[in-house]
């Protein structure tokens, strides 16, 4: 029945059955008031871009926030797929709305650099779009992040795991 309810709601968030999509509005994303309050106030991350693989980073602006289906294919991620996805042998991916809150990137595409999670209530990073490696960072708050950008940004290339983990979509999300 969850599964149901989600893929109405998939379908209408794409303009499918008939209807135009729409943005969500940011009460509809779950946004957490730091972040709200930092993208309001029109500030951007503060750290050094030589540190960072993704070089300089600027966020999308408050009004810019729309939730957007990516596709993880867990294939490609033997730790991921080694474990218990019922998927693993399958061509496919897991369906997931997630919000990308990077505009500007200065060394790579810059969809999903940062991302939240609206069902999950979490921040993640989605790596490149050959491998799409969604990792989480379970406890981060957005003053986590904004106190220590690198370490978030980065984490993607650099596999730290201290403050992120894989993430295993197919206990909630359709599979096409």
């Amino acid at each position: 029945m969850l599964f149901d309810l989600f893929k109405k709601n998939y379908h209408s968030l794409n303009g499918k059955n008939g209807s135009n999509p729409q943005p969500f509005l940011n009460a509809n994303l779950g946004i957490p008031k730091d972040l709200e309050d930092f993208l309001r106030q029109g500030k951007e991350l503060e750290y050094d871009r030589y540190t960072c693989e993704a070089g300089e980073v600027r966020l999308r602006k408050l009004q810019e926030l729309k939730a957007e289906n990516i596709k993880i294919s867990t294939k490609h991620v033997p730790r991921i797929s080694e474990q218990d996805d019922p998927n693993k042998n399958k061509n496919g991916s897991y369906i997931i709305p997630a919000v990308s809150l990077v505009a500007e990137c200065e060394n790579y595409d810059p969809d999903f650099v940062l991302l939240w999670l609206p069902r999950e209530q979490k921040y993640g990073a989605l790596s490149g779009a050959c491998v799409n490696e969604l990792l989480v960072f379970p406890t981060a708050t957005w003053s986590d992040i904004a106190g220590n950008p690198v370490k978030y940004i980065n984490a993607q290339w650099k596999g730290d795991y201290s403050a992120a983990e894989d993430f295993n979509p197919w206990q909630k999300y359709p599979f096409e």
